[in-house]
């Protein structure tokens, strides 16, 4: 029997079935199984792959309709009689020697991991970027219970399970894994003891893929996904003040584990949630505001201290509990005519997916007219007469601060950010504004043509 299994699950809503099916049968070794589970998969891929489990010793199809990810996750761990099991999704792949490098993995260790960390490339036709945490984990060789990295990383894809952990630590994944449940299961495995390695040489490929409304489905901010962070996050500190009373009497003392895990708790409700306010509605932007007033009295005032320069594009201690009022105090304009860009859908999606959300978008009335839906909602677009247009929106700016976007395909996601951080003066900002797209671009274009940045280290918008 092979030592891993690499469980492929597919959904009805699966569009990349063929490439996950080509990263498996191109890896540079086939001693490894594939377990295909089907929840209800569209015909064409459920007869790509028994094409697959035909053609190819090792892959075998299985069909559990209707099925929770989560469930067929726990079943096959249950089930599969390889020692280590991995997961791949719609859109997921695993670069052609992953296989190789975590069998040379398992070789230099004296211990056998009971988890493994790879590393996760995420790819789409706006961003191509990483997972700064898991790559953190991927490079330690051993990772302690107590590590930073280990609590901010939930992604379950990038590792590779020994199956007797389940059974032996009574563990397994549950419906919060698909928000973040990942960090509780890993961390409640560090606490039992489990023992956690990282193998840089096992990557995990994710492919990102924008919805017309702008912005990735799976990261769209949800009051179930704010309510399971809460959940997992209240867990978390459960476990901690146990772990903390077993090991001290006491459960009095601040830790550095306890104080970590409420900071993670703030970096994922801004990026994940208040970043992304224009995606969400007025009733979570006040719940995103009650979590923030109800453990912040928990954190230590340094902490908060560089909570607020880490986002200090947000200007806080301020938290806008309304879509309207933030509309109200942007921090950039953005003038934007669609003349000379090719793609104005693609364009407006990386604006409303920028990660810094205070800014408002000056556009055209006729521009504004053809917008879908969703544009039009914003309370942030502001509409101008075509003929007067630059004249009247930079004399009606609530910022005071203001560029102009007139050509080119997309704005990379953490522009805004960086211009509203930056200390330019006003007069000069837009200068500075092309300055770093270009800079950021050229970053990006380096990148997808495989050269290793210092950082990699250690629809149509339109009617």
């Amino acid at each position: 029997m092979n030592k891993l299994t690499v469980v492929f699950i597919l959904t009805p809503e699966d569009r990349h079935t063929e490439e996950t099916l080509k990263s498996l049968v191109g890896q540079s070794v086939d001693n490894f199984n594939v377990l295909i589970i089907d929840t209800g998969a569209p015909e064409e891929a459920v007869k790509l792959c028994q094409e697959h489990v035909e053609e190819y010793v090792g892959f075998e199809y299985r069909e559990m309709p209707g099925c929770k990810i989560y469930e067929c996750m726990n079943s096959a761990a249950q089930e599969c009689m390889s020692e280590y099991i991995s997961f791949l999704l719609d859109g997921e792949e695993l670069s052609p020697d992953s296989v190789e490098k975590l069998y040379e993995h398992f070789e230099k260790l004296e211990l056998k991991p009971d988890i493994v960390t790879g590393r996760q490339w995420l790819h789409g036709d706006i961003e191509y970027t990483y997972d700064p945490w898991l790559d953190v984990l991927a490079v330690m060789p051993v990772i302690n219970k107590y590590e930073t990295a280990l609590i901010k990383s939930d992604a379950v894809g990038a590792r590779v399970f020994r199956r007797s952990v389940f059974q032996a630590r009574r563990l397994s994944f549950d419906e919060s894994l698909s928000a973040y449940g990942g960090t509780l299961l890993m961390l409640s495995a560090a606490f039992d003891g489990a023992r956690v390695s990282g193998c840089p040489g096992f990557v995990h490929e994710k492919l990102v893929v924008p919805v017309s409304d702008g912005f990735p489905e799976e990261y769209i901010p949800t009051m179930d996904k704010l309510n399971s962070l809460r959940s997992v996050t209240d867990r978390i500190l459960a476990m901690g003040r146990v772990a903390l009373i077993e090991e001290t009497g006491s459960a009095e003392y601040d830790t550095a584990f306890m104080q970590e895990v409420i900071a993670n708790l703030f970096d994922r409700v801004f990026a994940d949630f208040y970043r992304r306010m224009w995606f969400a509605d007025n009733e979570l932007l006040a719940e995103v505001k009650a979590i923030l007033d109800e453990y912040a009295p928990r954190m230590n005032p340094q902490r908060f201290k560089k909570l607020a320069e880490k986002n200090a594009d947000l200007a806080l201690p301020m938290v806008f509990t309304e879509r309207e009022d933030a509309a109200e105090h942007p921090r950039l304009t953005v003038m934007m005519t669609f003349d000379k860009i090719p793609d104005p859908g693609a364009m407006l999606r990386s604006v409303f997916a920028q990660t810094c959300p205070l800014f408002e978008l000056a556009v055209p009335q006729s521009t504004y007219d053809n917008m879908a839906d969703f544009y039009r909602s914003q309370p942030n677009i502001r509409p101008f007469p075509d003929k007067t247009f630059h004249y009247d929106a930079r004399k009606a700016s609530k910022s005071g601060r203001i560029v102009d976007v007139r050509s080119g395909k997309y704005l990379d996601f953490e522009l805004f950010k960086e211009t509203v951080n930056s200390k330019t003066p006003s007069v000069l900002l837009q200068y500075k504004f092309s300055q770093r797209r270009t800079a950021m671009r050229t970053k990006r274009e380096m990148k997808d043509k495989g050269f290793v940045l210092p950082e990699q280290l250690g629809s149509d918008g339109s009617k």
